[in-house]
Order: C-alpha cells, then structure tokens, then sequence
C-alpha cells in the first residue's frame, strides 16, 4: 500500500504551530465560503478519499494547523453520530 505524505496537522510544542501549505490552502477555501458573513472559522477537520490509479481507494484525515489532536477526534465524531438539524446555517451551507 502506497502511504501519502501526512503533513503535520497538530500544533508542536511550546504554543507554536506550524502550517503546511495543504493546511493553509483548506483553511483559506473553508474561510472563503463562511456560512454567514459574521462567522470567523476558528477550527477544522476533514477526511477525503482518494483512489488509486489501480483502484485502490484510501482515506485521509488532516486538521487545521491550531486543531488538538482532541478537538479534530470530537468534531469527526460529532459530523457523524451528532444530529443534524436542518436549515441551522442560511445560504450555500443549508440542508447539508
């Protein structure tokens, strides 16, 4: 199995974080499409699944450069197992 390159997605010690580019291009393509004009985005997480040119399909897991390991492990659970309440958010993030 081929294992892609895992940015570092957690801050390191002493309080200082260090975004890779990945991190810094989510977070500005998250930034940019703010449910609401007063949201700020203070954290995230995301999975993606890549396949393979030979068919083999792989998840990946990555966080904001400012995300504990702690908070991105909740927000994983809660996007799945939490309810879902509809129309919560106005414009393009509704009924998602």
């Amino acid at each position: 199995m081929i294992r892609p390159h895992r940015p570092r997605s957690f801050p390191i010690h002493g309080g200082e974080s260090m975004a890779s580019t990945e991190q810094e291009n989510i977070h500005a393509a998250i930034h940019g499409n703010a449910p609401t004009a007063e949201a700020e985005l203070v954290s995230w997480a995301l999975v993606a699944e890549w396949r393979l040119p030979d068919g083999q399909r792989f998840l990946s897991r990555m966080a904001g450069p400012d995300t504990a390991l702690w908070e991105m492990k909740g927000y994983l659970h809660e996007g799945v197992y939490g309810q879902w309440v509809p129309n919560a958010l106005p414009g393009a993030w509704e009924g998602n």
